[in-house]
């Protein structure tokens, strides 16, 4: 008896027209009247009777709701419909049992080679009108014939292992049909997504499962975790896992409550650094950083610098790190890598001058801005590999005021905005290669005070928002190519004091703001209505007045440098707000932290 049924279809009249004599066992359906006959090698088709005759004469049964194991012993009838899309992996029928099932929606089946032996090997998604002929033979296996509506042939199965597509582009949690398959997030889906492997008191996926998460390239970043039970990364650290885009997951059950997991191209849980900037020797420090919080610190720099720094930022490369500091050169850039701190670049020919506070890469890496105390209250400088070029000229408007406390590019890099001590208090300059241009018209309603220590552009570049001294300790402003535009309402719940930080989460839809008293970090919901609710303050706050912050690139740390010891704290981050507070970095800072920013390695 051959393991393979193989079917063949035509029209009734092409049939008569014809008159075949099928092989032994072999069927033939006529697909305009829904007959079936089957061969015995001898008899010729016009000859043969109707192994099945046109559905009209079949005993039409009760529906069936499609499940993991369909039982058709409690079929009431010949021809069943099936309804429901959950994937059925067996069928379970009365040795010589036949019966006709006809799919009302899009129905996978898996092949099994016993309980569900569907002709060619494969598994199969059935559509609505198909046909699906099932029976039990002799030897107990469950041969299952699919008849497609299309008339097309159904294609065998390709030699090797396959792990069928299921493509997410929500938060998704996985149910028992997901066993051997790839869970896809396409690159369509930049928003960051979770993937939950259910408790096993829920979906008891079998010992021995494998299950591939997919992040394709340019998609957001990929949560997989798990509800109760455990998962576990190669190096035993366990938890949730991060994947960035470009990376493939793959998780093995290896007993009822724990899944072993590892990436198949890059590490699962990426690492960053983590730099610091604080008002004592060394200025700049900087510590490995996962998403299980602070590592190693690097080396220090071990090269003369300024007593205290006040700000420090990566390149967007991620190749130099740059620090504002009190004593000249003021502005200090070294090459950085994977190992940490490299050489130190030569000074600019022309310094800042005075005391460095805020400073910033434009985004695409080739000028460094210092916002300083001392008029012009603002240096800019081009950059390349080889390090500071010649000082651009100052902008024809100055700041005013005797000091610059923040500056911030746009995220397209045409404009930068300086925060200081005297009215206005900001002041906004397009820029270009070639360096400052007209200044834009000042906000209205201007600020209540002066800038102290923080402004910052929403992602998308539509909004700025800026923390100052005076209450409502944070303001926002809907900005554009032609500068500020309508200033958004206060949040309902002000900060409790000046405000001396701010920064918007890489997504955009949260808000971070430090200020001088306790909770010293308030964090709202952001929107395009503007600020939300405010959320819950962190169950262990910071020690101090929050002076810097920084996003973990995938969104999911934040980081608060402060005035008191131990000087910095970092929180997990989800759309709920804090999470628990991380321990703190075995070596901690030696003083006040001014700022913070993260870079991958």
């Amino acid at each position: 008896m051959a393991d393979l049924i193989q079917i063949r279809r035509d029209t009734a009249a092409n049939w008569t027209s014809a008159n075949p004599t099928l092989a032994q066992g072999e069927l033939g359906a006529e697909i305009d009247t829904n007959k079936v006959k089957i061969g015995d090698a001898s008899t010729a088709w016009n000859s043969l009777d109707y192994l099945i005759d046109t559905l009209p004469s079949f005993i039409a049964g009760d529906d069936i709701a499609s499940a993991t194991a369909i039982d058709l012993t409690q079929a009431t009838g010949s021809t069943v419909v099936i309804t429901g899309t959950t994937e059925s992996t067996s069928l379970v029928m009365t040795s010589g049992q036949q019966i006709t099932l006809l799919p009302s929606g899009t129905w996978p089946m898996t092949f099994d080679a016993t309980t569900m032996n569907i002709n060619g090997g494969v598994d199969y998604t059935c559509s609505p009108g198909d046909r699906i002929l099932a029976v039990k033979d002799l030897a107990g296996v469950i041969r299952v014939t699919v008849i497609k509506q299309d008339g097309t042939a159904l294609v065998a199965a390709a030699a090797g292992v396959r792990y069928p597509q299921n493509s997410q582009s929500a938060d998704y949690t996985l149910v028992i049909g997901d066993a051997g398959k790839s869970i896809f997030h396409p690159e369509s889906d930049t928003d960051e997504r979770t993937f939950t492997i259910p408790a096993n008191a829920s979906v008891a996926f079998d010992i021995g499962t494998i299950i591939l998460f997919m992040n394709e390239y340019g998609a957001g970043s990929l949560d997989v975790a798990i509800n109760a039970d455990t998962i576990e990364d190669s190096s035993g650290n366990t938890g949730t896992v991060t994947l960035r885009d470009g990376n493939v997951l793959t998780a093995l059950k290896v007993t009822s409550t724990k899944w072993m997991v590892w990436a198949e191209n890059e590490i699962a849980d990426p690492s960053y650094a983590l730099a610091i900037a604080q008002q004592s020797a060394p200025g700049a420090i900087a510590y490995m950083w996962s998403s299980a919080g602070f590592g190693t610190r690097f080396a220090d720099h071990g090269t003369a610098s300024f007593y205290s720094a006040y700000d420090i930022a990566f390149s967007p490369s991620g190749t130099e790190l740059v620090v504002a500091g009190q004593s000249a050169p003021y502005i200090v850039v070294f090459a950085w890598s994977a190992s940490g701190f490299g050489t130190r670049f030569a000074d600019p020919a022309t310094l800042p001058t005075g005391t460095g506070l805020g400073v910033a890469f434009s985004p695409a890496g080739t000028e460094v801005a210092i916002s300083h105390a001392t008029s012009p209250l603002v240096t800019a400088y081009p950059w390349s590999a080889s390090g500071f070029g010649t000082k651009f000229a100052n902008p024809s408007t100055l700041p005013v005021g005797s000091q610059a406390e923040a500056l911030a590019f746009s995220p397209a890099g045409t404009e930068l905005v300086v925060g200081h001590i005297n009215n206005p208090y900001i002041t906004a300059y397009a820029w270009s290669a070639s360096g400052f241009g007209t200044k834009f018209a000042n906000p209205a309603p201007g600020l209540p005070n002066r800038v102290y220590g923080g402004l910052a552009f929403s992602p998308a570049g539509t909004e700025l928002a800026v923390a100052h001294l005076n209450s409502p300790y944070v303001t926002a402003y809907a900005w554009s190519a032609s500068g500020f535009g309508t200033k958004f309402a206060n949040p309902s719940t002000l900060p409790t004091g000046g405000g001396s930080g701010v920064v918007f989460s890489p997504a955009g839809t949260e808000v971070i703001v430090g200020h001088s008293s306790s909770p010293y970090v308030s964090a709202y919901p952001w929107s395009t209505s503007g600020f939300g609710t405010k959320f819950a303050n962190p169950a262990t706050l910071p020690t101090g007045d929050g002076n810097g912050f920084a996003f973990s690139p995938t969104g999911t740390e934040l980081i608060v440098a402060h005035s008191t010891a131990p000087w910095v704290t970092g929180y997990p981050w989800s759309a709920s707000g804090f999470g628990t507070k991380f321990a703190n970095p075995a070596t901690i800072p030696t003083a006040v932290g001014k700022g913070a920013a993260f870079t991958a390695i």
